[in-house]
């Protein structure tokens, strides 16, 4: 236990740590974690079959109360800290090695093989990191990235604001993005998300967050705009020259993953990902198309090129065009909303590298290199 201290205190990390508003003395969850490991544990011999380890969930807690002369609220504390409950949805993923106290229904279970001693002064250390940069990121993300998505409108010559707060209705709101152009309004509303592992929890995870969550935020930011048109136009940074009936709105879903893009979520708002949105704005297709080499500029695609030199149907296609237009802006000096939302809709940035994969004609699933054709298949 010791040594498993002076680890942590060597890398600064405090011994009481917050969780749940509570303070959570690591030392205490270091010991229990070591006696379990070292006592409620297989035998190495190989007639033991304890492997697995079962206990009535508030009888575990008296027991350790008794064995370790801690008071309720503490155990209660670290045993929550370690508890892994499989009955409750969750938004995390299921991490047993430092979450080891698996409760299902009223028990809990400790895997003892698989806990048998194990570096848990380690095993804390990278979870504390991890919860510690995800708390950073909840804080900072989404107004970093407010301000860059309003700062790229503002460099493509529109109007701009971040986090633009409002009370509509008697409800407080807020509006991540707001950009104006040409009669235009954009409302942005960005959502930070992550990939599932399966196409299920995946269509589920689209549903709540962009079909039910943002959509229903961006319905009640669009009617705020209609109603409050006038509020909007005080606002020097967007620069709204145009009356209500000539202004059109248009909502934009804006997420870090490519999942979904292109869609229209309840017939109305567009998503697409901020990758996207920043290539469009900037009109960065070209830095996007080439790889930087010593060469000098290499298409995207020269690999490609290079494997499929001997193969007929795709040598005779020009498969790298020094003269292909980059330029996704009707004019190139002037990005117009309509711009934006045809090159969203019509995938533009994904355009050349899509008929580029087609060239690889019908069939073609597989690139098997072909002894008696002596090209790629």
């Amino acid at each position: 236990i010791e040594s498993s201290i002076s680890y942590l205190s060597e890398l600064k990390i405090p011994l009481k740590i917050d969780f749940n508003n509570t303070k959570i003395d690591l030392k205490k969850v270091i010991h229990l974690l070591q006696i379990f490991s070292e006592e409620i544990a297989p035998s190495e011999r190989f007639y033991d079959f304890n492997y697995i380890t079962c206990f009535e969930k508030e009888n575990f807690k008296s027991k350790c109360c008794e064995y370790f002369g801690w008071d309720k609220q503490t155990v209660n504390d670290i045993v929550n800290y370690l508890l892994c409950d499989l009955d409750v949805n969750r938004e995390f993923k299921i991490n047993i090695i430092d979450r080891p106290l698996i409760q299902i229904g009223g028990k809990i279970i400790w895997i003892s093989t698989f806990n048998k001693k194990r570096r848990w002064e380690i095993i804390l250390h990278k979870r504390i990191a991890t919860e510690r940069n995800r708390q950073l990121n909840l804080k900072t993300q989404v107004p970093d990235t407010e301000k860059y998505v309003s700062d790229l409108f503002r460099n493509a010559k529109f109007g701009a604001v971040a986090s633009h707060c409002y009370n509509y209705e008697g409800k407080e709101g807020e509006i991540d993005t707001l950009a104006y152009k040409n009669n235009t309004l954009f409302i942005v509303e960005l959502k930070s998300t992550y990939v599932e592992e399966d196409i299920l929890k995946t269509s589920k995870y689209e549903a709540k967050k962009f079909n039910s969550l943002a959509s229903q935020q961006l319905d009640r930011a669009t009617q705020y705009v209609k109603d409050n048109f006038e509020e909007l136009k005080d606002i020097k940074e967007l620069n709204i020259d145009c009356s209500i009936e000539e202004l059109k709105i248009q909502t934009l879903i804006v997420s870090n993953i490519y999942q979904a893009d292109n869609l229209l979520f309840k017939e109305k708002h567009l998503k697409t990902s901020l990758f996207e949105l920043m290539v469009i704005l900037k009109n960065d297709l070209r830095n996007m198309s080439v790889i930087q080499s010593e060469a000098g500029e290499l298409p995207i695609d020269f690999l490609e090129k290079m494997m499929n030199t001997h193969n007929p149907d795709y040598n005779n296609v020009d498969s790298i065009n020094k003269n292909q237009d980059y330029n996704l802006w009707e004019d190139a000096d002037d990005c117009k909303p309509d711009d934006i939302v045809n090159c969203i809709k019509n995938e533009k940035i994904w355009e050349r590298r899509n008929q580029s994969k087609q060239v690889q004609s019908g069939e073609m699933k597989l690139e098997l290199f072909d002894p008696e054709k002596k090209y790629l298949i």
